[in-house]
C-alpha cells in the first residue's frame, strides 16, 4: 500500500488545485540570478537576428502596429524575438528598484 518495488513511497495527488499559487520571490530569484550581461548579449543578438535586411523584432512590431499580424508564426517569432527585451527590461527595472544586486551581477 503506498510503497513501490524498490521500497520508496508513492507520491498520491492531492485535491489541490493543479498550479501551486503563483510565488514572487521564486520568480524574482531565478530573474536575479541571470547576469545582465547574459541579458543584453540576449537581448542584441537574439532580439534583433536576423539583423538583414532589418531585425525581426522591428518587422513584428511594425506588423503589430498595422494589424497585420495575425499568422502564428508571426506571433510566436514576436514572443521569441521580443522575449529578450523584455527580460533585460525587467532586470533593468529590479536595478533601478535597488533589489536584485549581487547575485548573478557578479
Amino acid at each position: 500500500t503506498g510503497l513501490s518495488r524498490r521500497g520508496s513511497r508513492v507520491r498520491v495527488p492531492s485535491t489541490a488545485p493543479l498550479t501551486p499559487p503563483y510565488d514572487e520571490s521564486v520568480a524574482m530569484s531565478l530573474l536575479d540570478k541571470i547576469p545582465m550581461q547574459t541579458a543584453v548579449i540576449m537581448a542584441l543578438f537574439l532580439g534583433l537576428a536576423p539583423f538583414v535586411p532589418e531585425p525581426h523584432v522591428l518587422e513584428k512590431l511594425r506588423m503589430l502596429a498595422a494589424g497585420e499580424l495575425a499568422r502564428p508564426i508571426d506571433i510566436g517569432d514576436l514572443l521569441f524575438h521580443g522575449a529578450p527585451w523584455l527580460l533585460l527590461f525587467a532586470k533593468l527595472v529590479r536595478l533601478g528598484a535597488g533589489v536584485g544586486k549581487g547575485q548573478g551581477d557578479a
